[in-house]
């Protein structure tokens, strides 16, 4: 009689065993959606006479500044020079966990400006519904905005 009590225990135990070694524990779902940002575009002359824009090499060696924002106060700064005769810029990629809500803006600028000139920034914003339901919890969107900022002739 000992014996077969001390069967079945050790068979409840191997069998209750089996059942919870097969499970893995299901990982939680982040509650956020991660974003890369990768700006680009260009800072261009607008000649207020005919609205007309354009490249031009006195743009040269100019510093292009992109402040890449998340709402709750995150932000990368970027600091591209311009080459010579391009007016072309690009960014490294910026990397946020957007929750719920949250936007992400982007405003470039050169940090001089000829004389003569005014500068209008150029300005993305990504809102949370741009990103979600597109894209779901845990996973990750790429967001490449293209801008353009001009400096405008007085």
């Amino acid at each position: 009689m000992k014996t077969k009590i001390i069967l079945s225990l050790l068979g409840l135990l191997f069998i209750s065993g089996a059942f919870t070694e097969g499970c893995d524990e299901e990982k939680p779902k982040p509650d956020y959606i991660t974003v890369n940002v990768i700006a680009e575009g260009n800072i261009l002359l607008k000649d207020n006479t005919t609205d007309s824009l354009s490249c031009d090499n006195r743009i040269t060696n100019i510093t292009v500044r992109v402040d890449v924002i998340k709402a709750g106060g995150e932000q990368v700064n970027f600091f591209v020079i311009l080459g010579q005769g391009s007016c072309y810029f690009k960014t490294g990629t910026a990397t946020f966990k957007l929750y719920r809500e949250q936007p992400i803006e982007v405003i470039a600028y050169t940090e001089a400006v000829l004389p003569g000139f005014t500068q209008i920034k150029a300005v993305a914003y990504l809102s949370w519904d741009d990103v979600y339901p597109g894209k779901d919890f845990g996973s990750t969107y790429t967001w490449e905005p293209f801008m353009r900022g001009y400096w405008l002739y007085n």
